[in-house]
């Protein structure tokens, strides 16, 4: 009996396999696939118009819609998409602004995103002379009514750099045009002279140079008309500059009735790379070889002439002498705002991104002495009988904690000429410590001629 009953077990266990051969699993149905296949974003023009989004779908589901949404009011989808075709068309209203960009989301088995970015309008070419280059110097408020009046020494110009930003000097060159202009704003430059971009607003000619915000001073804004030999200067008596995110545009009326119309494009003016010892080219050391200095009746001497140059550091004039020998050497440092004495080390460079420098010695164009220099002094004291100008090298000045500051430096002059000493005395330091930019900044005006 329990052989047959095993038997029997047996062969419904080869009928149960049997059956479950003849169900196959049901296959899973096939994904969908959608694709954008138009470009993605869309570039429109200003003018706007009817366009297409171009879309495809594998193993579509017939129970799946396809449905569109812009998110602004300047696309207009069409309410029945191409179905056949696989097109969803809309329509751009023209655009008579700046540049936009909107979302178009396609929503089928799941959300999709259409970029659409619409160009610019066109705007039309302003009407004047297009003087295509600006050159300028922030003063800082030393010029302004208040503390608050900053002025903005600008130049449109048809040619490049036309400020030697160090001397306040222009810088002509034979056949070109200059239109010098003086704002007064309300904005301050962040950057200082270093980088700035014209605040925007209207400038009115002001003839009685009150130097408050919003005017355009009459003394330094005029024309100037270069050929090969000279120039003519024109003076105006009335007008206006506006200035707005697409540049600057002044118009004026001259002193000889005549009225003047000039633009240009350029808002932003970087001093940075200008800020150099750029004059005279050659060789200026009268030195015949190294020079060590011993500091037999050594002295230390500083003055602090407040942001000078309106870059955002104090101007120093340090002194190092002895006056046994009648070695003088003159540095003109750059210096922190807030130092009462400057210490530590310093680099001889104009690079104005450093914490603090030694500016390097050149002569100018008019032939001026500029920064830092070697001088020795005959025996009256007044005379200068050897110089030198410092043109590379560092300087370390350390407190001693009594009273007392040694200066340690090692420079070299144009030729190649070692300077080399060591100086401890005590530091005689005057000016103006805590100058900002509400300090003082230039003493005089730059001089245009």
């Amino acid at each position: 009996m329990i052989r047959k009953l095993n038997y029997l077990f047996a062969l419904c266990a080869l009928l149960f396999v049997a059956c479950n051969e003849d169900k196959p699993e049901p296959m899973p149905a096939p994904e969908i696939e959608f694709q954008i296949v138009s470009a993605n974003p869309m570039e429109v023009e200003a003018e706007g118009g009817e366009y297409v989004i171009k879309y495809a779908i594998t193993n579509p589901d017939d129970e799946l819609t396809l449905t569109a949404v812009a998110d602004v009011d300047w696309i207009v989808l069409d309410e029945q998409n191409d179905v056949v075709a696989q097109e969803l068309h809309f329509t751009v209203v023209p655009n008579d602004g700046d540049a936009r960009s909107a979302k178009i989301v396609v929503t089928y088995n799941r959300d999709y995103e259409v970029v659409v970015n619409q160009a610019a309008a066109s705007k039309p070419e302003p009407e004047g002379v297009n003087l295509p280059y600006l050159s300028g110097i922030y003063y800082g408020n030393g010029y302004g009514a208040t503390e608050n009046d900053y002025n903005y020494s600008l130049v449109l110009s048809t040619m490049e750099n036309c400020f030697d930003v160090v001397t306040g000097d222009a810088i002509l060159y034979a056949n070109n045009t200059y239109l010098y202009l003086d704002l007064f704003s309300s904005v301050a430059s962040e950057n200082y002279n270093v980088s700035f971009t014209v605040p925007e607003g209207e400038y009115q000619f002001d003839v009685d140079s009150s130097a408050v915000a919003g005017s355009v001073n009459p003394e330094f804004t005029y024309l100037y008309v270069t050929d090969e030999e000279e120039g003519v200067e024109i003076h105006f008596v009335s007008g206006c500059v506006t200035v707005t995110a697409d540049g600057i545009d002044a118009q004026f009326v001259g002193e000889d009735g005549e009225e003047y119309h000039f633009y240009t494009n350029v808002l932003t003016v970087n001093n940075a790379p200008l800020f150099k010892a750029d004059g005279q080219h050659g060789d200026f050391s009268t030195l015949t070889g190294d020079a060590l200095l011993t500091f037999d009746e050594p002295s230390l001497y500083g003055e602090c002439f407040g942001d000078y140059y309106v870059v955002g550091k104090n101007s120093w004039i340090v002194y190092v002498d002895d006056f046994a020998t009648g070695d003088s050497i003159l540095l003109e440092m750059l210096v922190p705002y807030g130092v009462e004495v400057p210490v530590g080390d310093f680099v001889v460079s104009s690079d104005l991104t450093l914490e603090q420098c030694i500016l390097p010695g050149y002569v100018d164009g008019s032939g001026d002495v500029m920064w830092s220099w070697y001088n020795i002094y005959d025996e009256s004291g007044y005379d200068i009988v050897d110089e030198a100008p410092i043109k590379e090298g560092q300087l370390s000045i350390v407190d001693n904690g009594d009273e007392t500051y040694t200066a340690t430096f090692e420079f070299k002059d144009d030729i190649g000429n070692a300077i080399t000493g060591e100086c401890t005395a005590y530091f005689e330091c005057y000016g103006m410590m805590s100058a900002t930019r509400s300090g003082l900044h230039r003493v005089t005006k730059a001089s245009r001629k």
